[in-house]
């Protein structure tokens, strides 16, 4: 199971609101993908690399952060690039980044 969230307006520079996020946001992952992972123990914002993003996720002792699930969410990767306004990392938990945008964090790039 591959978690790949790319977005092409973000690439070129056009300005994304709310209703576009919600708009192109996929489906959960099922139990079997799930499954299908491998357990990060740093979570998925520690990882920065592609491929183990893409094979993760969440492994961390942090269960939500607002309202948000963090551990047991599949990893997301953000093209290699900011997933978002609140830190530098490149691979996010699915529910925190397909949710989160003005709530716990600002922008999701």
């Amino acid at each position: 199971a591959i978690w790949l969230v790319c977005f092409a307006s973000a690439s070129l520079g056009i300005a994304r609101d709310q209703q576009a996020l919600t708009d192109w946001r996929p489906a959960p992952p099922t139990d079997a993908q799930l499954d299908s992972l491998v357990s990060a123990g740093e979570g998925c914002l520690g990882i920065f690399d592609k491929q183990l993003c893409l094979s993760s996720k969440d492994g961390s002792s942090q269960q939500m952060l607002e309202a948000y699930s963090v551990k047991g969410e599949a990893c997301v990767w953000c093209g290699g690039g900011r997933c978002t306004s609140n830190n530098n990392a490149t691979c996010g938990p699915f529910d925190l980044l397909m949710s989160g945008e003005g709530r716990a964090f600002d922008s999701f790039y």
